[in-house]
């Protein structure tokens, strides 16, 4: 109603979109969310967040692609708009697609701390694909590819989903990440450090 009588201040679309998720109104939230991303997308990712999650809802992946498509163009050094491109790949099990816009997200912020949780996650989700792969493979060729690919890329993921608890201690999912890849790494002190987290 406020909407309708010319009333577009942020607090507004704020306050809707907060009332909607109160009663469980999802529908309500991406309408919302749709009015306030072109007035103000670029100053808060939330409302880019609520749209792309209701097209992987509807599992609308070219829709989800062009939306954010269209917002990166807009602003292309916002990052959290490259977090949410990596996302949708990500549903897509693109992983290797995901780690490069991740990656930009990072390079654009490289303390944001939910880009660093979802580049390492998704190099854990990448890893275990090719573990998949390698382990129909003889046993001489899939120690080559554990020493060579899948070692290096865990020890890649640590680094990243450390940094995401060092920015922010309530990355739990971080912390049962890093907990898998130190048991798989075999490295029990720093499973014993993480599992005291």
């Amino acid at each position: 109603l406020a909407y309708n009588a010319g009333y577009k201040d942020k607090m507004l679309f704020e306050y809707a979109i907060s009332t909607a998720q109160t009663v469980q109104n999802f529908d309500q939230m991406v309408h919302f969310a749709e009015l306030a991303m072109p007035l103000y997308g670029s100053e808060n990712s939330i409302y880019l967040e609520i749209i792309i999650q209701k097209y992987l809802q509807d599992e609308n992946y070219e829709g989800a692609l062009a939306y954010v498509n269209d917002a990166i163009e807009v602003n292309p050094e916002n990052p959290a708009y490259y977090v949410a491109r990596g996302k949708i790949y990500d549903n897509k099990k693109e992983y290797k697609t995901a780690l490069v816009d991740y990656a930009k997200a990072i390079e654009l912020n490289p303390e944001n701390a939910h880009a660093r949780y979802c580049y390492g996650r998704c190099l854990y989700e990448d890893i275990n694909l090719i573990n998949e792969e390698a382990s129909t493979k003889p046993q001489k060729e899939y120690e080559e590819i554990l020493t060579t690919q899948i070692e290096p890329m865990l020890k890649e993921a640590t680094v990243h989903l450390e940094k995401a608890v060092e920015l922010d201690e309530n990355q739990t999912d971080a912390i049962r990440y890093l907990r898998n890849i130190y048991y798989m790494l075999g490295d029990s002190a720093n499973l014993e450090r993480v599992s005291a987290m």
